[in-house]
């Protein structure tokens, strides 16, 4: 017996056990230790234990336990090397940090998930309206850490500071001392008290505070 008798079980093992879809799960390079095995005449039958790490993914192996005529006669391993493909996230070309992307800015590419690093994007959607905290290339994967919020005020823009409360709102005019991002917190100034203050960015023009 030889790994060709073995070869379609250890597949067909392979994808019931895995976690992806058949279509995306790349199988190579399958071979048995010893890579020979006598047997004895009879019917022959085997049960397939799966790796006790769980790992589908790399260097898999499964011991096969084979029987003749329902007694065990040998012990052996057959190893593959699984590849799994999944869509992933890349830059269309090539962009500057600080630019805020746009649909036509990514495109959806097949990738090796052994190769990935960090949590890649599966949607362009989840790119859309972001900027780039540095500059990429063409093809370049994306990632979350890649991505932040734009920028929606500068330092030295004048805004609109509105301070609430439960029963009272006041606008006054203010001045970025920082940059920030919606939903950031950044230190503005009162220009009619001349204060310092921490507010929360709402949009380009207004950033709040609550007292």
């Amino acid at each position: 017996m030889t790994v060709d008798d073995l070869a379609p079980a250890f597949r067909a093992a392979l994808l019931a056990h895995a976690p992806w879809d058949e279509k995306n799960i790349e199988i190579s390079k399958i071979e048995a230790r010893p890579k020979k095995s006598k047997l004895p005449e009879g019917k022959l039958s085997f049960d397939i234990d799966p790796p006790l790490n769980g790992r589908y993914l790399g260097k898999v192996s499964f011991r096969f336990i084979l029987k003749i005529d329902d007694i065990v006669r040998k012990r052996i391993r057959v190893c593959g090397q699984v590849e799994v493909y999944r869509p992933v996230v890349c830059a269309s070309g090539t962009f500057n940090r600080g630019h805020i992307l746009q649909t036509d800015d990514l495109r959806l590419a097949r990738r090796p998930l052994s190769r990935l690093r960090g949590q890649v994007l599966e949607a362009q959607a989840q790119a859309v309206g972001l900027a780039l905290k540095r500059s990429v290339k063409a093809g370049q994967i994306l990632t979350e850490k890649m991505l932040e919020p734009p920028v929606v005020i500068r330092r030295g823009d004048r805004i609109t500071i509105l301070a609430k409360s439960p029963y009272i709102t006041v606008c006054v005019p203010g001045e970025a001392r920082e940059e920030g991002s919606s939903g950031a917190l950044i230190r503005v100034k009162n220009l009619m008290s001349k204060r310092e203050i921490v507010a929360k960015v709402l949009d380009s023009e207004t950033a709040m505070v609550r007292f």
